[in-house]
């Protein structure tokens, strides 16, 4: 059965001229024509169709137009008589025309054309299809034609069924007069449903003319016709058998020839693209064709069966649909048989150019061009959302489809003709913090016809050859279209560029896809923590909450933790944990248990969320504690020689002798100021500065006297009052006399002076 189909298909397409090779294979233009049908819904009355010439073939004098129907839609020949000759019309509107007379017996219904055929072209046949307007069967899309591709899947023929006086369940199928069983592989069962269903890849033989009819009634030729037409190429593909070329863009329902790759463009519609709109009352190849003359009104190819060369069918003008072609397009659509959805923000275009109408004629987002049919550069698609895998010039903006040696570095022309389709879809990698394991995971996507078999995916620092230094391959997933592999990038703590390659059987590197792995940035605090309490033995530190807009890092934060080491060491010392939150603007810490007069280094770290969090250390601050004579020396019993006792009493009281000298001389030893900050609420306001010394005798336990050498000391810490402070020095200089703490005045800020 399939052979017997496909030889009839074939007879029945070369007929047509549909596919016919030349010598050296290479296929020849078609002849331009275009086939008017008058009043193809309305079989039963004498009508007509004209066939009409447009340049550049116009010359009637070089090329020979017949008559022919196509294909039987009846039972008997008597039944399916051949089409009156051609006529040929020498008027303002010269054409070929073909009298259609019923003679009572339905003779004008089935499928019809005209052959034309000039020296150096391919012979040309375009069909028409006419139906009785009283037909109980007809198509459901209100289309007497349809154009599929090579390898297209799930095709359906859909019918209407007009009257109540059968059911569905007497339904019968035809393809090329062959009565479908409903038992072919490849077809789903056709009996009793009014929807054909092609489940297999689309073939040429499935080409033809599909019946459907009340079973047992083909007779009446009040059955519905529809004709399948199939491109010898898949879709936006041209030149077979191969089918290596890409087609050019056809926009506004041009198809595309499978033979040249230029478009046939729909009635109403020019140019290389078909972007250029011709208005409701003109067609041809140069919209050089009126339907009417008397007047140019834009309705005037109401009621006319547009039908071109092969590919591309039978079609309404722009601006009409129906089997009649009479209704006016809905809302929101336009062009032949009003197929095209307007891309208008305003939701309005004029039904025959696209134009947008309305307050608002901007296209919606993702389209441009005069009537918003377009993609922009880089996208393709109904709904241009779809990414080209090409650079844009060579990205056809309908099918996505890249002229050969376009592909992106990621894509790749594995499995032809289905070039740019097969290559690494994506690569993805989870941020963490640095010098954590990076998880990367690679995915390859074969393209239709392809097969990843003995691909594999590897994941590199060089983007041509294969550096997996400290990188894991964890897994691979397979599927019937998919390559997904996990790898794990370990002990870095830099930004890096990694590389996904697709390496074919022989290791040889076919597609690469690049991805900058970032890390998160660890947090720290851009002002130093404020040391505002010193002791002999604790320092307190106060710092603010960390803040993205001043602070450097990543947020989330979750807590601070303080850090302290003696000047001369590299170990540091952590404090208690201080956890961060939105609420309190600054935070605090003691750290007890210093050494007295010993010179610290401080700083705080922030922390955020995730394994390795912990920020760096810096803005160190350095504070030595304060300065605290011991207390006086407990007594001994030491059962020894008295003289021991007496020498250590004679020494002391030398010391002391000494000490006492060296002041009253004024001669000192300096050993360096420290600073000693106190804040307001421990000791006393700004002008009680009996309250300041009392405080500062009380923790150092020591006299002081007035300095002979006037050092000032501004106040430290703080931008408020609430963190204003005083800085004491503690000195060694010898002390002439004691006295009270000065105050200074220097500007704005007090300095205090306090004596030793």
């Amino acid at each position: 059965m399939r052979e017997k189909m496909g030889y009839k298909f074939y007879i029945l397409m070369t007929s047509m001229g549909c596919y016919f090779f030349g010598s050296h294979g290479q296929e020849t233009e078609q002849v331009r024509m275009t086939l008017l049908g008058l009043n193809n819904f309305k079989s039963e009355e004498d009508s007509q169709y004209q066939c009409r010439l447009t340049p550049p073939d116009n010359d009637q004098d070089e090329i020979t137009v017949e008559s022919l129907r196509t294909g039987w839609t009846r039972n008997t020949a008597e039944e399916n008589p051949d089409p009156p000759s051609v006529v040929y019309t020498r008027t303002v509107r010269r054409h070929h025309k073909v009298d259609m007379i019923n003679n009572g017996n339905n003779d004008a219904f089935g499928v019809f054309g005209c052959k034309a055929t000039k020296d150096g072209k391919k012979e040309t046949v375009i069909s028409t299809t006419r139906m009785r307007s009283d037909a109980d069967i007809v198509p459901m899309n209100g289309l007497f034609t349809q154009t599929v591709s090579i390898g297209d899947m799930n095709v359906t023929i859909s019918m209407n069924i007009t009257t109540d006086e059968f059911l569905v369940n007497e339904l019968r199928w035809r393809n090329n007069s062959i009565m479908w069983t409903g038992s072919e592989p490849g077809i789903e069962p056709n009996f009793g449903v009014d929807t054909f269903t092609i489940d297999e890849p689309i073939q040429l033989y499935h080409a033809g003319i599909y019946e459907c009819h009340r079973q047992g009634d083909r007779a009446s030729a009040k059955h519905g016709l529809n004709l399948l037409i199939v491109r010898a190429c898949p879709h936006m593909r041209w030149g077979p058998p191969d089918c290596e070329g890409v087609c050019d863009s056809c926009y506004n329902g041009g198809v595309c020839d499978e033979s040249t790759g230029r478009c046939v463009c729909a009635p109403g519609f020019t140019g290389m693209d078909c972007l250029t709109a011709c208005g409701g009352n003109r067609y041809g190849n140069d919209c050089g064709k009126r339907c009417t003359y008397l007047g140019d009104r834009k309705e005037g190819c109401g009621g006319l069966l547009f039908c071109l060369v092969h590919p591309f069918g039978c079609r309404c003008n722009t601006g009409f649909k129906g089997l009649d072609c009479k209704e006016a397009c809905d809302e929101n659509t336009f062009g032949a048989s009003c197929l095209q959805s307007c891309h208008c923000t305003s939701n309005q275009c004029n039904r025959y150019t696209g134009e947008c109408e309305g307050t608002d004629t901007s296209c919606d987002p993702g389209f441009t061009g005069a009537s918003c049919q377009e993609c922009n550069d880089g996208y393709f698609g109904s709904g241009c959302i779809q990414e080209c895998h090409c650079s844009p010039e060579f990205c056809n903006k309908e099918s996505g489809l890249c002229q050969s040696g376009g592909c992106l570095p990621q894509w790749a022309e594995i499995f032809p003709p289905y070039y740019c389709q097969t290559g690494l879809e994506s690569v993805t990698f989870t941020r963490v913090n640095p010098n954590i394991s990076v998880p990367v995971n690679c995915r390859a996507v074969q393209g239709p016809g392809g097969n990843l078999t003995g691909f594999n995916v590897v994941l590199s620092r060089s983007m041509d050859g294969l550096d997996d230094t400290a990188i894991t391959i964890q897994n691979t997933f397979l599927t019937e279209t998919k390559i997904t592999s996990l790898f794990t990038l370990k002990g870095v703590d830099k930004n890096i560029d990694l590389y996904c390659q697709l390496r074919n059987k022989r290791d040889v590197r076919v597609a690469v896809l690049m991805v900058s792995v970032d890390f998160y940035v660890l947090p720290s605090l851009a002002n130093p923590p404020s040391l505002v309490r010193v002791t002999c033995d604790s320092v307190t530190m106060f710092w603010e909450r960390w803040t993205e807009s001043r602070d450097p890092g990543t947020p989330p934060i979750l807590h601070y933790i303080p850090y302290l080491r003696e000047s001369e060491s590299s170990n540091w010392i952590s404090g208690e944990v201080v956890t961060h939150n939105e609420i309190d603007d600054r935070y605090q810490f003691t750290f007890h248990n210093l050494t007295a007069d010993s010179m610290y280094e401080f700083c705080v770290v922030v922390v955020r969320e995730g394994d390795g969090g912990e920020g760096d250390k810096t803005n160190i601050v350095k504070q030595s504690t304060a300065f605290c004579p011991a207390s006086s020396v407990p007594a001994y019993v030491i059962p020894v020689s008295i003289a021991m006792p007496v020498v250590i009493l004679l020494v002391a009281a030398v010391i002391c002798f000494i000490r006492y000298r060296g002041v009253q001389s004024e001669t000192h030893v300096a050993k360096g100021p420290s600073a000693v900050i106190y804040e307001d609420a421990g000791f006393g306001s700004p002008d009680d500065y009996a309250s300041i010394k009392q405080n500062h005798v009380k923790i150092c336990e020591s006299g002081y006297q007035d300095l002979n050498l006037k050092q000032q000391y501004k106040t430290k810490v703080g931008e408020s009052a609430e963190f204003s402070g005083y800085e004491i020095p503690v000195n060694s200089t010898t002390p002439k006399s004691r006295g009270n703490i000065e105050k200074v005045t220097g500007g704005e800020e007090n300095v205090y002076e306090i004596p030793m």
